[in-house]
Parts: structure tokens; C-alpha cells; sequence
């Protein structure tokens, strides 16, 4: 009896192992949603939705700490990795520390925290605690100049991306702002873009653009040279209506504003599943706008127009988790 059990439990770490591995290799069923709603929190606490609460961004530092950019109150919230309230900082206007329409946020590698402060045309930089850096931009199309800029990111070097909306460009900078080097224009042909909204990079340094207004993703080398794209308008899995959020970890996360729902694809842009439709409960959106990951690849969305952020658990840890606790209680 005690030889089959352990038989048993071998051929249960054998199918995990396998199942498990067809997952991170994204060899997965197509629509399967691996994603579970684990809980959504407001900026006056979880399960309040506060209709002044309008988060066009959420990104998790490397300490573990979530942030978001309120639009609507033009401010940076702070919060813990359960959710709680830290702090916030930031208010209307055009000084130093003071936003308007702020959109898209990032964080670097020593958590200094950059926002796309899209109306004052410009990027500006804070420590971990809201205390104002420094600042760069004015409105304009010359090298470093903006026209409503829409996201930052910081890649593994710390060289700051910014998405130029307006410009229909991408601008590189270091982490002083100083201008580095520049690709891009308007346009709808391989490394044009139309209303780009975010942007990712990977391990590599490789650059993933959510060109919004054409409905695909664009993949860049870190020169700026075109790779490849996919994507095309549509409500069919791999399609899209208006991305405009994006992340980049062993897969690709893009935030499907349009059609209400995240989209799953692998580092080709070959579909993998996605979840969500429109709808006000805890596993459906309304425009979410923008999504994060842990370093468990749980994912973060800002669920903009229903004013929370949601958490969704990675099913995978968990099937890992059983598999491995099965081998155990068997063997012994």
C-alpha cells in the first residue's frame, strides 16, 4: 500500500511538473484563465470605491511597496503590499512636486519614483517618500521637449523611457533627464505610432510600446530598431481596442482598455489567455488603464472608471505549492 501510494504521488509531481512547465513556456490552453480575484482596494480602503479615486497607473517598487497616479486629484498614492494607505503626495498646479493630469508613473532600481506629468509637459523625480528630485521637460518637439507626454519607464540600466504621446515618439534619457536618444513618428508602418500610452522593457533591454491608436504592441531592440508588432483592432483573443497598458516579465501583460479585460501573450506575441470583461465586480473592469506585477507574478490592475485597484493571485504558485506539499505528505 505505502509502495503505491508513492507511486501515486510521483506520477501527481510528474503531471505538476508538466503542467507547470507548459505554463511559464506559455505552452497553455488558449482563453484559460490562470488569474484568480484575491481583493481590490480604493484610496480610502478596500472595498470602497471613491469616485474621486481615478488611478491611471499602479507599479510595485523592487521593496514591494504599490503606487498609483491619481488623475483626478493629481497625486501619487503610496501603499503597502497588502494595500494599505501610506501616503500621498502631490496637488494642481505647475511648481515643483505639483502635477497636471498626471498619467503614467515608473520606479527605478533605487525606488525613486518618476511621473509623466502630462500637461506641464515635463517628467518629474522623487524619492521613495514623495520628496521632490528634479524635473525636465517644457512643451515643445526639439530633443527633450514634450507634447503631452503619456508614460515612463525605467529599464534594467536605469535609462528612463518616455512615451511622447503627442509626438508619436519614444525619448530616452538617463536618470538625470539628460537626453540620450530619440525614435519614432506618426504614422501607422513598422516603428510609427499613433497616441502611443506605455511602455516595458525586459531583461535584455528589448522595448515593448503599446502604440495605442494603431491597436497593437510594438517591440523595439534597445537602439530603437524595430523588431516586430501584433495586434490588429478587434475583441477576438490577440486583439485589441486601445491598449493601454503594458508590462513586461517572462510573458506580456497588456491592459485591453477598450475591450475590459488583460491580455496573456509570450515574448513573440503569440496569444496565451486573458481575463475580464466590462462590469463592476471583482474579476471585471471598466477601462483599466494601466497593470503591475509582484516578484510571485501576481497582477495589479488599475481598474480606472470603477476607481479600485484589483489583485489577482497567479494560479500557477498555488499549483506549484500543492504539487510540492503532495510530494511530501506521500514520501514520508
Amino acid at each position: 500500500m505505502k509502495e503505491l501510494l508513492t507511486i501515486t504521488g510521483r506520477i501527481v509531481i510528474i503531471l505538476a511538473f508538466i503542467y507547470i512547465t507548459s505554463c511559464f513556456l506559455g505552452i497553455n490552453k488558449a482563453g484559460e484563465n490562470r488569474y484568480t480575484f484575491s481583493r481590490q482596494w480604493s484610496s480610502e480602503g478596500e472595498n470602497q470605491a471613491i469616485s474621486g479615486f481615478y488611478p491611471e497607473s499602479v507599479i510595485i517598487t523592487k521593496s514591494g511597496e504599490i503606487y498609483t497616479g491619481d488623475s483626478r486629484n493629481n497625486s501619487v498614492q503610496k501603499f503597502d503590499s497588502n494595500g494599505n494607505f501610506i501616503m500621498t503626495w502631490g496637488r494642481d498646479g505647475s511648481g515643483n512636486g505639483q502635477f497636471n493630469g498626471i498619467n503614467k508613473i515608473a520606479s527605478d532600481s533605487k525606488d525613486n519614483i518618476y511621473v509623466a506629468d502630462t500637461y506641464n509637459n515635463r517628467i518629474e523625480k522623487f524619492d521613495s517618500s514623495g520628496k521632490f528630485i528634479t524635473k525636465w521637460g517644457v512643451k515643445g518637439t526639439g530633443n527633450g521637449q514634450f507634447d503631452s507626454p503619456g508614460s515612463v519607464t525605467a529599464d534594467i540600466g536605469d535609462n528612463i523611457y518616455v512615451v511622447d504621446t503627442g509626438n508619436n515618439r519614444i525619448q530616452k534619457f538617463d536618470s538625470s533627464g539628460k537626453f540620450i536618444a530619440k525614435f519614432g513618428t506618426k504614422g501607422s508602418k513598422n516603428g510609427e505610432f499613433m497616441a502611443p500610452s506605455d511602455i516595458s522593457t525586459d531583461g535584455d533591454g528589448n522595448i515593448y510600446v503599446a502604440d495605442t491608436g494603431n491597436n497593437r504592441i510594438q517591440k523595439f531592440a534597445s537602439s530603437g530598431a524595430f523588431m516586430f508588432k501584433w495586434g490588429e483592432f478587434g475583441r477576438d483573443s490577440g486583439f485589441f481596442n486601445n491598449p493601454s497598458g503594458i508590462r513586461v516579465a517572462k510573458n506580456i501583460y497588456v491592459a485591453d482598455t477598450g475591450n475590459d479585460r488583460i491580455e496573456i501573450f509570450d515574448t513573440s506575441g503569440n496569444f496565451i489567455s486573458s481575463f475580464g470583461n466590462w462590469g463592476t465586480d471583482g474579476d471585471n473592469f471598466v477601462y483599466p488603464r494601466s497593470l503591475a506585477l509582484d516578484s510571485y507574478g501576481n497582477i495589479y490592475v488599475a481598474d480606472t472608471e470603477n476607481h479600485y485597484i484589483k489583485k489577482f493571485i497567479a494560479s500557477d504558485e498555488k499549483i506549484f505549492e500543492i504539487a510540492k506539499t503532495s510530494y511530501l505528505r506521500v514520501d514520508k
